[in-house]
């Protein structure tokens, strides 16, 4: 089977605008007090220095650019119309910005980000747990831990723990997800640069993006390549739905194809030469499309099944 190239959008040129944005955080008391607080940093060993503490929510949506030689930037796009699982992207993902890594040190992810409870400010949403979907505190917190993975591998970091999503995710090209689940996966990330790494973070209506700042700018540039190996088609399962009328339908689900993904990380140097090094491949299975009928179809007959739909992918 002939490889197809698989192309995503990437913005590597963030502005290096002024100084941050001061932050506040929203506190819940009876009388619904709201007071602007500077947040405690926390240092936790062999984790990243400066981090923000996750016993309270977040209410800054849009802080500013770090200072710095600008290594990456990557943008994800999500739908502000899932209010829930909007709070929780915007919520990770902000826990995330103005953090430092001295050079060698690793950040993970779970460690950041904080357990997906609603006292940490999290809300239910669609999640994948054991290849289904459910409502999960917290769904939606693999879209940031994806934008960093992706501009980590642009900015030259070290992945150290990653895992792919079940199901090709709908906000992202495959190869550049990162699946987390606290306490069982992961995403651990290590500044493998002789300087300072710092992270900016901008969480604003329906998109996220995180941008990479060091010390100093590097003498390589860094990208991810991604060909399909192979591709196994999804299937359509048509349920009775006797609360339906004959004739009519409905899609639960839509349908994903499964994908077998080559991945490479191509390092071009300043000289001139290329370096490319092969890393683990991705596997993502097919996802059944779902269409609940009024009366029973055979399995293809239904068009609903070829209909994208708005659900997101964690």
């Amino acid at each position: 089977m002939r490889k197809a190239r698989i192309s995503c959008c990437l913005m590597r040129s963030p502005s290096t605008d002024s100084s941050l944005h001061s932050r506040s955080e929203t506190i819940g008391s009876s009388s619904a007090l709201v007071i602007a607080v500077t947040l405690i940093s926390a240092l936790w060993t062999s984790e990243a220095t400066a981090r923000q503490s996750f016993d309270r929510g977040l209410s800054v949506f849009a802080p500013q650019p770090l200072p710095g030689a600008a290594l990456a930037e990557f943008t994800t796009r999500f739908k502000a119309e899932h209010e829930r699982r909007a709070h929780n992207v915007r919520q990770a993902a902000l826990r995330l910005h103005g953090l430092t890594l001295s050079p060698y040190e690793k950040l993970s992810y779970n460690r950041v980000v904080g357990p997906r409870d609603e006292h940490l400010g999290y809300r239910m949403a669609p999640a994948i747990d054991r290849g289904k979907y459910v409502d999960q505190s917290g769904g939606g917190v693999c879209q940031p831990s994806s934008t960093l993975h992706a501009a980590a591998v642009l900015g030259g970091l070290e992945i150290v723990e990653r895992f792919a999503h079940t199901w090709i995710p709908v906000y992202i090209a495959p190869g550049f997800d990162a699946s987390v689940s606290y306490g069982v996966k992961d995403l651990v990330i290590r500044n493998s640069h002789p300087f300072e790494v710092r992270v900016a973070v901008e969480a604003v209506a329906d998109r996220v993006t995180i941008r990479l700042f060091g010390a100093k700018a590097r003498a390589a540039y860094t990208d991810l390549r991604t060909e399909v190996r192979s591709q196994r088609p999804f299937k359509t399962v048509v349920v009775a739905d006797t609360t339906m009328g004959p004739g009519t339908e409905r899609l639960e689900l839509f349908g994903l194809d499964g994908y077998t993904v080559d991945r490479a990380v191509a390092t071009m140097h300043s000289t001139g030469r290329t370096h490319v090094r092969k890393i683990r491949d991705d596997v993502y299975i097919p996802r059944d499309a779902i269409i609940m009928a009024g009366e029973e179809l055979a399995p293809g007959e239904s068009a609903a099944a070829d209909i994208v739909n708005d659900f997101p992918t964690p």
